[in-house]
């Protein structure tokens, strides 16, 4: 009784002049191409790979890596740090920058650099030949003088020790000579 119902129904569908132009319409429509299909699908792989790819590939500083800056004989360049500072490198200069989740750390391990310092609530220090610059909202420039540090300040303050020394507090206008033997001499600077 079922197949004779469907069969009836069939019967009918087939002399429907509004069917019948579907089922042309849907058999004139071109399948869309192969090779449209595999790009389709490549694309899709390729996005694919390249999202599990990118964090190896290091595109961006990770957070905590240092990061090193060489400025050669008669180059010198101007950095943003990812915090929003800015330092100045001259030429023949090295530096090398820390970030934190709780620390600024810049390493200036040959020449002068200016620095430009962003407020932000972690501590920003430069280390220069085992000395210490501590910024308290600044900037300030640092230059290595053979195993001296000279430090002078263009604005606000900031604080200079050794591991054997309490730091030594300067502040706009002021330059401190750090010599090896642990002496320190400060003057007025022009800024």
């Amino acid at each position: 009784a079922h197949a004779e119902r469907t069969l009836e129904i069939a019967a009918e569908l087939a002399g429907d002049a509004e069917l019948l132009a579907l089922r042309a319409r849907a058999l004139s429509m071109k399948p869309e191409p192969p090779r449209m299909r595999y790009a389709i699908a490549a694309s899709l792989v390729a996005t694919f790979a390249l999202g599990l790819a990118l964090p190896s590939l290091n595109l961006a500083p990770r957070l905590g890596a240092a990061e090193r800056f060489e400025n050669p004989h008669g180059v010198r360049s101007s950095l943003r740090l990812t915090d929003g500072s800015h330092v100045d490198l001259n030429s023949d200069s090295v530096v090398e920058v820390q970030m934190t989740g709780s620390r600024r750390t810049i390493r200036l391990l040959k020449g002068q650099a200016w620095f430009d310092v962003a407020q932000d609530r972690r501590p920003f220090t430069v280390q220069a030949a085992g000395r210490t610059i501590t910024d308290i909202g600044t900037s300030f420039d640092v230059r290595l003088i053979d195993r001296s540090v000279q430090v002078a300040v263009g604005e606000g303050r900031v604080a200079v020790s050794t591991a054997k020394t309490t730091p030594t507090e300067i502040g706009a206008g002021q330059r401190l000579l750090s010599r090896p033997d642990g002496g320190v001499q400060i003057q007025s600077w022009d800024v």
